[in-house]
């Protein structure tokens, strides 16, 4: 049986989400999103439409120090963490959305995802993009709506999707243990 989703927990606080989210739009440097499929990377709108960037440094520090506080404290649900990989920052326009898909591929990985962890980091000025996780066990799908600073962990291989944003600007971090 594979470890359950863990949907909760604070990430960051909401002042701290507010001020990422300003300083992003103030610094970052914003680019498609790709999808990876058979080894490769490209962009697909119709798969996947949403920006991504990396942390900025002005944020680095406290991003990196509650990740590694968040996978020590996974670590009871998950087991041993060896890695981190990102993490990004996500950026959801209106009509903006990803569909369904796993984060894994063990064919071109030589240290295979294990748990994906999205933080969210806003839940106001924003319609839509709702996160949608697939039970593997019983097919039951399990919606996520965005609370700023909350967290949602799972195993890399649940199949997943945001729903389209249909107003304003929705973000969020994603990371992936290893």
């Amino acid at each position: 049986m594979s470890p359950p989703v863990v949907v909760g927990g604070v990430f960051l606080s909401r002042e701290l989400c507010d001020r990422v989210v300003r300083e992003v739009e103030r610094d970052a440097w914003w680019q498609w999103s790709e999808v990876n499929r058979g080894g490769r990377s490209y962009v697909d709108l119709q798969f996947r439409s949403a920006q991504v960037c990396p942390v900025i440094p002005s944020c680095e520090a406290v991003v990196a120090e509650r990740l590694l506080a968040i996978a020590r404290g996974l670590v009871p649900t998950f087991g041993a963490i060896h890695g981190v990989e990102g993490p990004n920052l996500l950026r959801y326009r209106p009509g903006d959305f990803v569909g369904p898909h796993p984060d894994v591929n063990p064919r071109t990985r030589v240290r295979p995802r294990k748990v994906t962890v999205i933080a969210f980091l806003n839940d106001r000025g924003f319609k839509g993009g709702v996160l949608s996780l697939q039970r593997p066990h019983d097919r039951r799908v399990d919606r996520v709506a965005p609370r700023a600073g909350q967290f949602v962990a799972f195993p890399a291989s649940t199949m997943h999707a945001v729903s389209p944003v249909t107003g304003g600007n929705r973000y969020a971090l994603v990371a992936w243990l290893h």
